[in-house]
């Protein structure tokens, strides 16, 4: 996963859902100097369980570039977003891109991210599977809603094992696309104010539908 902090609330949304669902995954800030505590949102905080690295952290080549790792060599902007990437960083992204295989998944959640990795790759093939998501909106990509939707039920499975609850006697209440699959492992489900993709499914399992 990639994100301008790897903090905010969309990053960490989606790193805990697939966390809890049994993924192996880390997030890579992309954006911004240190750990990015200064856009941090402490009320969304990641799973203990999973690792964030800063790309402006990361020696390349075992640090033999680190020396370049001050001035940037990729420089522009994306709408408003501005991004500057030294010789370092572009290495690390190169990299990583040889480390993963087309069973991984790169998750970017702003176009910044996509750009500056399809930049560093200088024409080198693309190793591991990539998405766009931004700001929690799945809608337009159907492998990463079935991804997050499984590892939320998954969790809940694990979890009432665990607990010794009786799902068919609990309540569940959703109000994103995401939500459908853990929701129908419960008796009573109930979508909330949902988003256009629960509420279809809703509709057509005859869940009840609530609005505020």
């Amino acid at each position: 996963l990639s994100g301008p902090t790897g903090y905010h609330k969309s990053v960490v949304e989606t790193a805990n859902a697939l966390h809890r669902g049994g993924y192996p995954l880390a997030v890579l800030s992309f954006l911004g100097a240190g750990d990015g505590a200064e856009l941090a949102m402490p009320r969304w905080p990641l799973d203990p369980g999973v690792p964030a690295y800063v790309l402006q952290t990361l020696p390349a080549e075992g640090g033999r570039l680190l020396a370049e790792n001050v001035h940037p060599v990729l420089t522009g902007r994306v709408y408003s977003t501005p991004y500057a990437y030294t010789t370092d960083q572009l290495a690390a992204l190169r990299q990583l891109n040889e480390e993963l295989t087309a069973e991984d998944t790169v998750i970017f959640t702003t176009p910044v991210q996509a750009l500056a990795f399809h930049r560093a790759l200088a024409g080198q093939e693309r190793r591991p599977r990539t998405l766009l998501q931004v700001h929690g909106d799945y809608r337009h990509h159907d492998e990463l809603w079935a991804l997050v939707d499984e590892a939320r039920a998954n969790w809940l499975r694990k979890y009432a094992a665990l607990h010794g609850a009786d799902l068919s006697t609990s309540y569940g209440y959703g109000d994103s696309h995401a939500d459908a699959a853990w929701l129908a492992l419960v008796g009573t489900h109930a979508a909330v104010a949902p988003d256009l993709g629960l509420y279809a499914v809703a509709k057509k399992k005859r869940w009840q539908i609530l609005e505020w």
